[in-house]
């Protein structure tokens, strides 16, 4: 997974997920792992209310026995039987604003904001470009092209670890060529 230059947080969470949650399985010969094994482990974790977790390990123990496949060390994937084995993860709705006036009441109210400048930037430039926040935190002055009205994000600072570019709203373009501030500048 590190050789496929995956993100730190996905390779931390991956041995997580094999070396304490899959443990019971790690001194076994991957050939004489059964379904029935794995389900045990998925289920004790289900039942624990981590869903998404016991979901999310029997994806990783798959993608270790497709490996063990192309390498000739197991013939076959036990986790393909699983499938529906599980109850589907719950569903948690996140807090959204789907109506057209509730999101002009958020705007004007960011628009009345009289707190930190900087604050009041990093949401009007949230609403103005869509980016996760952290993104919006790590913005350097190099990244964005004034010029074009673009902002290049880097590849590792991306989830898909691929590069992005944000075109910038006139609004935003203009008032910063003005200034000569970027996003990243205090106000």
């Amino acid at each position: 997974m590190e050789e496929r230059k995956a993100a730190a947080a996905t390779v931390t969470k991956t041995k997580w997920l094999l070396e304490d949650l899959a443990s019971p399985l790690a001194k076994r010969p991957i050939k004489e792992i059964t379904p029935a094994e794995i389900l045990q482990i998925l289920q004790k974790i289900e039942k624990s209310g981590r869903r998404e977790t016991a979901r999310r390990l029997r994806g990783v123990i798959g993608s270790v026995f497709r490996l063990a496949i192309v390498t000739l060390r197991a013939e076959t994937d036990p986790t393909l039987a699983l499938q529906g084995a599980l109850q589907p993860p719950k569903a948690n709705g996140r807090a959204a604003i789907t109506d057209e006036r509730k999101f002009g009441q958020l705007l004007v109210a960011i628009d009345d904001y009289d707190g930190w400048p900087t604050i009041k930037a990093a949401l009007q430039f949230l609403a103005l470009t869509c980016v996760r926040p952290g993104e919006v935190r790590g913005a350097t002055r190099d990244e964005f092209d004034l010029r074009k009205a673009v902002w290049h994000i880097p590849a590792e600072r991306m989830k898909m670890r691929a590069p992005h570019d944000v075109p910038l709203s006139k609004r935003r373009f203009w008032s910063w060529k003005r200034s000569g501030r970027s996003p990243s500048t205090a106000d």
